[in-house]
């Protein structure tokens, strides 16, 4: 039964192509990977350390990941991370001592007609679009390096969109509530672990950092003035008492960095709790003149030393 039969390894590493090729479709594995002159068999098994002598068909693999499901392929993933990480392969990276880990929502599907149940609706005025969203965790650096760690479907009966809300907040709605799922179940694959998690401003608010420190983690949000209005009012008067907390750094290409950062800005939580946590500015101006700036939140210790590190690994590489 050799050309019917085919081992769970070589059918993963048969899927992962449609990523590594970046194919369109299942479909597209039947026309672009079959010609003979180009191995790709003979990789494959290589790759999965089998001994196919053919090649399935998309419906093939497709009926293998309907009966395979999606943890078996979750805990995959979790595997491979682990063993980088122990591998100490990853260790560069590090931010601290932690890996910084990027969350944020994304599509993942799309329709033009509601999918099923859990399909979120976006509505415009000339028709409604069905969506899948997801919020993804990545382990990041500057260089570019983006390996999956975590992904919580967001459900819509979780958050359902409404008629008269504000996309940014059913947004922000979706993102906060797949979070809450997202994180516990990273700590538990990953409980010794220590991570540092980025995001966009979205993320600046205190059901995150709540979230985030009850993980026993560290953070670096991007922090603007309409997140917390509070905060930022304090960190632009703490900004004036402390101007010696200030460093200047020039890039090779010429462009200007001027970091300031302020201690114990207060982030106000539900039952009277209080956040002290600390926030970095950035003036960065090119040799053309342009000036650009930037802001940040984190739990990180912030000084002298520090700064130019947790603003370029921790809030840029986002």
């Amino acid at each position: 039964m050799p050309f019917i039969e085919y081992h769970k390894r070589f059918l993963v590493w048969w899927g992962l192509l449609l990523f590594c090729c970046k194919l369109g479709s299942r479909r597209q594995l039947d026309f672009d990977l079959r010609d003979a002159a180009t191995q790709v068999l003979a990789n494959v098994n290589r790759l999965a350390g089998t001994q196919q002598r053919t090649l399935p068909v998309h419906d093939t693999l497709d009926h293998f990941l309907g009966h395979l499901g999606a943890a078996p392929l979750a805990a995959l993933r979790t595997q491979m991370i682990r063993r980088l990480i122990r591998m100490k392969a990853l260790d560069r990276l590090r931010l601290l001592g932690r890996f910084v880990i990027a969350v944020d929502g994304t599509g993942h599907l799309h329709f033009a007609r509601r999918h099923c149940a859990q399909c979120l609706v976006r509505h415009h005025v000339a028709h409604d679009v069905y969506l899948h969203m997801v919020e993804e965790a990545k382990l990041v650096a500057p260089n570019g390096i983006a390996l999956s760690v975590g992904t919580a479907f967001i459900e819509n009966a979780e958050v359902p969109a409404r008629a008269d809300r504000d996309a940014d907040q059913w947004k922000q709605g979706c993102e906060v509530v797949a979070l809450k799922r997202l994180l516990p179940a990273l700590k538990r694959a990953y409980p010794q672990t220590p991570f540092c998690l980025t995001g966009d401003a979205l993320y600046a608010c205190y059901p995150v950092i709540e979230l985030v420190e009850a993980q026993g983690w560290a953070y670096v949000f991007t922090f603007k003035p309409g997140r917390l209005p509070a905060a930022w009012a304090e960190f632009q008067t703490l900004l004036r008492l402390h101007s010696e907390q200030t460093r200047r750094v020039m890039l090779p290409d010429g462009t200007q960095q001027v970091y300031r950062w302020a201690s114990g800005v207060t982030v106000e939580a539900r039952h009277n709790r209080l956040y002290s946590v600390n926030a970095v500015h950035c003036a960065e101006t090119t040799a053309a003149g342009t000036t650009t700036t930037f802001a940040w939140l984190t739990n990180l210790p912030v000084t002298r030393d520090t700064v130019v590190e947790i603003t370029t690994k921790g809030g840029r590489c986002r």
